[in-house]
């Protein structure tokens, strides 16, 4: 799934939600991974979304139905 498909299917979902919980484990797991690679934490930032965006576009980031990360290309 894509982080578009994902963050969709949250929309309007209510606490515990597993579309929610899909949602916080992808921009958990990106985040994880921006740090690890080049030391950035995105929670930082003005808008952790958005640095989620763009580092699943750049970073062609995939993930399964629960947010978890399954694929992943560093440009």
């Amino acid at each position: 799934m894509t982080w578009d498909e994902i963050y969709a299917n949250a929309e309007n979902c209510g606490y515990g939600s597993d579309e929610l919980t899909a949602k916080d484990n992808a921009r958990w797991e990106v985040g994880n991974l921006v740090y690890k690679k080049i030391g950035v934490d995105i929670e930082e930032e003005e808008c952790p979304e958005e640095e989620v965006d763009d580092y699943v576009e750049r970073w062609d980031i995939k993930f399964d139905k629960e947010g978890h990360i399954v694929s992943y290309k560093i440009c």
